[in-house]
């Protein structure tokens, strides 16, 4: 049986895998039904490598009506739960203070779309918390693709009337936590999925020599199948 750091909880966002629900703007060169297989499939890796850790894994779902379909699409093994909050930041503040309230001391939280989450870049998250209250991980479009707290670091504050459609959701963010006097950890900047743009620049490093090897299975097969690879 796999042993797990009781210290640590690892929280995936996902979305229900919905045509028309998520990677709406990739539907325009996939389809809607293009655009939903690429979303599990990025999904399906970023769950691949937290899974390989040794934390427990919490998966917290969009929304709320749609257990049955996230039930069936990621099985039995994962301890579902679903977001609760009237945008991100609230959903991301209770999934996180639920966590800590279960005794968790070091939380990473991360979305479910980013090709470039791996492995390291979540021990280095866990590392970073033992001697900073936060750590970040910036993507490129201006907003985050991980946020980790020790527990008794979370503060409503880092997350209350954000502009989350903005590009300067990471710099908003960055400024709650100076106000505090305090100095998250930052991890390397990564590319999300959201645009054409975005498809086209993970083709090309999947078909470079180095481009992700050994990982993003899920992806390269689906990207080969709809004809992207």
């Amino acid at each position: 049986m796999k042993k797990f750091n009781p210290q640590r909880c690892i929280i995936v966002f996902v979305k229900a895998p919905v045509e028309g629900l998520v990677k709406t703007r990739l539907a325009g060169c996939l389809g809607a039904r293009g655009a939903l297989l690429l979303y599990r499939a990025l999904a399906d890796d970023v769950l691949a490598a937290v899974c390989a850790m040794d934390c427990q894994v919490r998966v917290f779902y969009y929304p709320a009506n749609h257990q049955d379909i996230v039930r069936g699409w990621l099985g039995d093994d994962l301890p579902l739960y679903v977001q609760q909050g009237a945008d991100l930041g609230e959903r991301m503040h209770h999934a996180l203070c639920c966590t800590a309230a279960d005794g968790f001391e070091r939380i990473v939280l991360v979305g479910s779309d980013i090709p470039g989450i791996d492995e390291q870049i979540i021990k280095n998250a866990f590392t970073a918390l033992a001697t900073r209250p936060a750590v970040f991980g910036p993507a490129k479009d201006g907003g985050y693709y991980l946020a980790g707290f020790k527990s008794g670091a979370i503060f409503p504050q880092a997350f209350a009337a954000i502009d989350w459609g903005s590009s300067d959701v990471f710099e908003q963010t960055m400024k709650r936590f100076e106000k505090k006097g305090q100095t998250p950890a930052v991890l390397p900047v990564l590319s999300d999925m959201d645009t054409p743009e975005d498809l086209r620049a993970l083709a090309v490093q999947l078909a470079g020599a180095g481009g992700f090897q050994g990982r993003l299975l899920h992806t390269r097969e689906v990207l080969e199948k709809i004809n992207i690879l």
